[in-house]
């Protein structure tokens, strides 16, 4: 596994990006909260990942899962940008206000947003 790590910070040099490798440890119990899924999509555009998840954490939201695609639009050829989220929101976040802020953000963004509960 090291071997492996020092590989992948290699190739990042190589290509001009700094990666960091470090082992995972326990991981412990789940967070208390409610599952949740996020999906976001948009004309591709930069920063999109960093708000959104920077507004989340400021929420003190764990994310558990990140998926990104990107593909080209259908009619115009545009890059659409597609991001779904599995999260905990934890029991002191009103989900009704996490929403509202996604939404205003979304807005700033012109992005659609749907957030739903999940399974778990």
């Amino acid at each position: 596994a090291e071997k492996a790590g020092q590989s992948i910070v290699a190739a990042g040099e190589r290509i001009g990006l700094s990666v960091t490798v470090k082992a995972q440890t326990g991981g412990g119990p789940r967070r208390a909260g409610r599952p949740f899924q996020l999906r976001v999509s948009a004309m591709d555009q930069p920063g999109i990942v960093h708000r959104i998840t920077h507004l989340l954490h400021q929420q003190d939201v764990n994310i558990e899962e990140l998926e990104t695609h990107l593909e080209a639009g259908a009619y115009s050829g545009t890059p659409l940008f597609t991001m779904t989220l599995s999260m905990t929101v934890p029991p002191q976040t009103p989900v009704k206000t996490l929403r509202q802020e996604l939404e205003n953000l979304c807005d700033s963004l012109n992005c659609d947003m749907d957030l739903r509960a999940s399974g778990g």
